[in-house]
Parts: structure tokens; C-alpha cells; sequence
């Protein structure tokens, strides 16, 4: 299973599980913003007195990963599977840098 490397911004919810506001900056520099559950972008316990921005990640299924004529390296990624993960503007589909996924646990 595969996750992409998100930044953790901020506790928007502390009612259980917990909620936080998470950055994704696709490959052509665009920012999406999703909100989810703790334990969707972190195995740790986050609350208020936690430092922020903090590493996170969200699982993801692979769909396609090429290269440009330059030789950088590139991935469309779908977040609807396994966790059903939509960014605040409803998206679940992006293009990301390759160096941006890593093995998810």
C-alpha cells in the first residue's frame, strides 16, 4: 500500500477521533486542503499543545506513474480507496511528484 506525504496543519475538531486540516501541494504547485480524522493522517495522538505544521500521510492507490523529457518523476494517485479521502473541494485525484509517496503501514 502506497500513502502520499501530506503536512498536518492544524486541530480543527477535538471531539473523538479528532479532526485536523491537512496540505497537499500537487506537482504543478497547487495546494489542496482536506479535513479528516486523526487516525486517517497519523498514528500519533495530536491534540492543541502539539507543534504544527507536522508530517502526516494519506493512503492511496497508485494509478499511473511516469516520467517527463527531463526525467522527473510523476504519479496520478486516487485517495478514494482504501479511506475514502476527498480534498475540501471534493477532489480525490491528483498528479504528485513520485518523491512524494512513500510505503504506507
Amino acid at each position: 500500500m502506497k500513502a502520499i506525504s501530506v503536512e498536518i496543519l492544524r486541530i480543527v475538531d477535538n471531539s473523538f477521533p479528532g479532526w485536523v486540516k491537512c496540505r497537499l501541494i500537487d506537482a504543478q504547485g497547487r495546494a489542496h486542503l482536506f479535513v479528516e480524522k486523526i487516525p486517517i493522517v497519523t498514528r500519533e495522538t495530536l491534540g492543541d499543545d502539539n507543534q504544527y505544521p507536522r508530517p502526516g500521510e494519506i493512503a492511496c492507490e497508485v494509478q499511473s506513474e511516469w516520467k517527463d523529457a527531463v526525467g522527473h518523476s510523476f504519479a496520478r494517485v486516487g485517495t478514494t480507496r482504501p479511506d475514502g479521502v476527498e480534498s475540501t473541494a471534493g477532489l480525490s485525484e491528483f498528479v504528485i511528484r513520485s518523491s512524494q509517496l512513500i510505503d504506507a503501514p
